[in-house]
């Protein structure tokens, strides 16, 4: 199984699409008839193949000697796929790069590109410098760009200039690794909500993190709420911490040596303290946002998957233990993926909210599924 594309659907097996024991990051495209991936050795993300979904027609869309050909300092390095994802209502994919050394470190090249799954026509939206982290709105026709200091907004057909929306202070990270915050869009489009930390998160007195609304025509951001989010966190999240409808929000905070999870709304006036524990780790919002999976860590291991809803107490998302949960991916809000172990001994079940779970497959070998999902 290492390396290739899967489909699954409930109730259904899983069917093999792929077998070429190089795939990394798989990406459904918004109609379901297409996955992205990338290939590369040893992991490396040197290229981006498109197959149908019923595993026929498996072709190449950037090769590594597209990726050669653009710019890296100095001339050294790799250049690699960084970020890829499919532009929504297309099917185009879009992706970023980095430049990769042979020693620690990575320097992200800041650019983003288009290639059709379709015509394979390539176009370079932002060259090198000139770009950063993208997301596009629902109907795919703007993108907003952040990077270490600033979020921006283009249209993808260039009828408008592009707009600096928010600019914000560089977030410290005490290390090579520049953080850029993760603006989510409103499903209307009409603005996007953004949490940003603060500047120095280890200043004393500890300094709020800002909840930010970015109106989609280029009119001013407005400040929502301060919150005493650990900003760390945020950065090693997978899921947004906005629900898809962008009324509430989830973080955490911190109580002594523990953390504390809260659950609030954009404006920060409903702020609960829902759950308090030595560690926490955020899984997910559920589609309806009326939900979302956690778990509580401990001796080192994420522990095994919770379920919080409103007004309703905490309980197991599944009837088993899962001692070291490590994705819950949402198909719809009664369905889901999760994956629980470590490298080179993992299982990835398939879930139900009334807790029942079926192991799909185990590995003793590489590491954990890489899984997307469309309801």
């Amino acid at each position: 199984m290492e390396g290739n594309v899967w489909r699954w659907q409930p109730g259904s097996a899983p069917q093999q699409l792929t077998n070429t024991h190089d795939g990394v990051s798989p990406r459904l495209s918004p109609d379901g008839q297409l996955v992205a991936l990338t290939r590369g050795a040893d992991d490396a993300q040197q290229e981006i193949w498109v197959v149908d979904i019923n595993g026929q027609n498996l072709r190449r869309l950037v090769g590594a000697d597209d990726l050669a050909h653009l710019p890296r300092p100095q001339g050294i390095g790799e250049v690699e796929i960084y970020t890829l994802a499919w532009v929504p209502g297309t099917h185009e994919v879009a992706y970023n790069t980095l430049v990769r050394f042979a020693g620690p470190g990575l320097v992200t090249s800041d650019d983003l590109h288009l290639v059709n799954a379709d015509t394979l026509v390539k176009q370079t939206l932002l060259p090198a410098g000139e770009g950063g982290q993208f997301v596009f709105s629902p109907d795919g026709q703007r993108v907003a760009v952040s990077t270490p200091t600033h979020v921006d907004l283009l249209w993808l057909d260039g009828r408008a200039p592009r707009q600096r929306v928010l600019s914000y202070e560089q977030v410290m990270t005490y290390s090579e690794y520049l953080y850029a915050v993760a603006p989510q869009w409103a499903p209307d489009g009409s603005y996007l909500l953004v949490l940003v930390p603060p500047a120095d998160p280890l200043v004393a007195p500890s300094q709020p993190s800002t909840v930010w609304r970015l109106p989609a025509d280029g009119s001013a951001a407005s400040l929502l709420a301060e919150l005493p989010a650990d900003p760390f966190w945020f950065s090693s999240m997978q899921e947004p911490v906005f629900n898809a409808s962008l009324t509430a929000l989830v973080y955490l905070g911190q109580e002594g040596d523990g953390q504390t999870l809260h659950v609030t709304t954009p404006d920060g006036r409903e702020d609960v303290i829902e759950v308090a524990a030595p560690q926490l780790i955020f899984l997910g919002w559920s589609p309806a946002g009326d939900a979302f999976a956690y778990a509580m860590g401990q001796a080192g291991k994420n522990g095994s998957p919770l379920l919080w809803q409103t007004d309703v107490p905490p309980t197991m998302l599944v009837n088993r233990e899962m001692p070291n949960v490590q994705e819950v991916a949402w198909i719809t809000d009664e369905h889901f993926l999760i994956s629980q172990g470590m490298w080179g001994d993992w299982e990835l079940f398939a879930g139900t909210r009334t807790g029942e779970v079926t192991l799909l497959v185990s590995g003793t070998r590489g590491a954990l599924p890489r899984i997307d999902t469309l309801p």
